[in-house]
């Protein structure tokens, strides 16, 4: 009985592996959504920001950031700046891509006025990877 048992345990074990492997490779990740039209696949994804303000006598100050593309040609949102008010957070608008590609972003914080107040003056470079195995998308020539 126990050898039966086994031998099922084995058989569906390699089919039932196989369905959460590719369960999980297809969860999205992120804000994305794809949707396929009749002449293109598309995605979309938000770039989400957070400001966090530590202190007891901290203002409720506006704090901007700005988004540029690295990557030439690469879609943007609408507005390239956002607008955080206090602690909080907020995305930048949604960025429609058409075809698979790295897409390169710099996102930086525009520094207030306020005196006392440190603002973070740093870049931050993030790298948005679209991948399709299926048609209708191809690679750009020379990638």
């Amino acid at each position: 009985m126990n050898r039966k048992k086994r031998r099922w345990e084995n058989l569906l074990a390699a089919p039932l592996l196989t369905l959460i492997l590719l369960a999980v490779t297809f969860l999205p990740v992120g804000n994305v959504q794809a949707a396929e039209t009749a002449d293109a696949y598309r995605c979309s994804i938000t770039i989400p920001m957070q400001v966090n303000v530590t202190g007891d006598t901290a203002p409720q100050e506006n704090y901007t950031f700005t988004i540029e593309a690295e990557t030439a040609g690469a879609p943007l949102p609408a507005d390239q700046s956002l607008v955080i008010t206090g602690s909080g957070s907020a995305s930048f608008g949604t960025i429609e891509y058409t075809e698979p590609d790295d897409y390169v972003y710099r996102i930086r914080q525009t520094a207030g006025q306020t005196k006392g107040m440190t603002y973070d003056s740093a870049s931050y470079q993030v790298t948005v990877r679209v991948v399709n195995a299926g048609e209708p998308w191809r690679l750009r020539s020379g990638r």
